[in-house]
């Protein structure tokens, strides 16, 4: 049965002394970093349905943090991916990130997203994602919706990945500026923004898309049609 959990003290995500009750957090628990402690993500952990950060989360290089919900930091809360963030869903939602400051995603895993699902970045405009990896598509290709921005003028947005793997990627909308190969430019009048509809074909196996930041990018929403 699912529970809701809480840190107690600083430390280890996979110490059951990190937490109250006194146990690791497991599929479908709520979790709550109470403000003050700072925990670290030391192994992979089973897939939460909600959590909240309020005090220190830190994700450790090569561990995979799992929700099938949204992340939420609240007051001075703050979390730190240096691994990878893992967004799983059984049906068409929306999972919401609210992060109060700017982050730097070592990679984004959206392979076990429900087709029509929306990952909705909330309340920054300084999240960069330097990797993702999408869901194999089957028999059928499929598109990935991006709401990106760059939002210094004349700066560049550039989405790796694409020649080698067959994923091909248009822009919509006027103020996306000048497309050449891989590089978006945002026009010299103001900020680059807009949609970016990327086609992943039947063959492709988890498909990743690379965005490098030049010098800052970031991803308001990920719409898996």
């Amino acid at each position: 049965m699912a529970a809701a959990i809480s840190s107690t003290t600083g430390g280890n995500w996979s110490s059951t002394t990190t937490w109250s009750p006194a146990q690791v957090p497991a599929d479908g628990d709520t979790v709550t970093i109470v403000a003050g402690h700072t925990v670290t993500v030391d192994a992979d952990t089973a897939t939460l349905n909600l959590l909240d950060v309020a005090g220190t989360l830190v994700v450790s290089a090569g561990k995979v943090l799992s929700t099938s919900g949204n992340i939420t930091e609240t007051g001075t809360g703050a979390l730190t991916v240096n691994g990878t963030l893992k967004i799983v869903t059984t049906s068409a939602i929306t999972v919401s990130l609210t992060l109060l400051t700017g982050k730097t995603f070592s990679v984004l895993d959206l392979s076990s997203l429900f087709t029509g699902s929306i990952v909705h970045f909330k309340g920054t405009v300084n999240n960069i994602v330097t990797s993702m990896t999408f869901p194999t598509r089957g028999a059928t290709a499929k598109t990935v919706k991006f709401a990106l921005s760059v939002p210094i003028a004349g700066q560049k947005l550039t989405v790796n990945n694409l020649a080698t793997t067959g994923i091909s990627c248009v822009a919509q909308g006027a103020s996306y500026g000048s497309l050449a190969g891989n590089v978006f430019t945002a026009p010299s009048s103001g900020s680059l923004g807009g949609v970016l509809i990327c086609t992943i074909p039947a063959a492709v196996s988890a498909p990743i898309i690379d965005f490098h930041k030049q010098p800052e990018t970031f991803a308001t929403e990920i719409d898996l049609k």
